[in-house]
């Protein structure tokens, strides 16, 4: 995850409940999804994404995804409250997250 701000401006945090290394190292804490269930070879859970996402933004907000995959940060951004822009160079995978995305809003309809 590569958090963006403007120059001179310092990096927001907004959970501050815990301290947060510059590497975050897998003890448990995140999921990960089972190979056999991957549809991208370095699919996340959106629970990881969602992590970063509380940490550095605030509802309505805007995510970029410039690698986005499956999907899996879309998804953590909407259910974060957020808006979210994902960008992706293989079709098949587009059409995957495009997927994802309107399955959750088809869900998440009215809630």
């Amino acid at each position: 995850m590569i958090v963006g701000m403007r120059p001179g401006a310092r990096c927001a945090w907004y959970d501050k409940s815990h301290r947060v290394e510059d590497v975050i190292r897998r003890h448990g804490r995140h999921p990960q999804v089972p190979g056999r269930r991957r549809t991208h070879p370095s699919e996340k859970p959106p629970e990881l994404a969602a992590w970063f996402i509380g940490l550095h933004s605030r509802p309505g907000e805007l995510v970029l995804d410039p690698f986005m995959g499956t999907g899996s940060t879309l998804i953590a951004a909407l259910e974060k409250g957020r808006r979210a822009i994902g960008i992706e160079v293989e079709e098949e995978y587009c059409r995957v997250a495009a997927d994802r995305v309107e399955k959750w809003r088809d869900e998440h309809q009215g809630k």
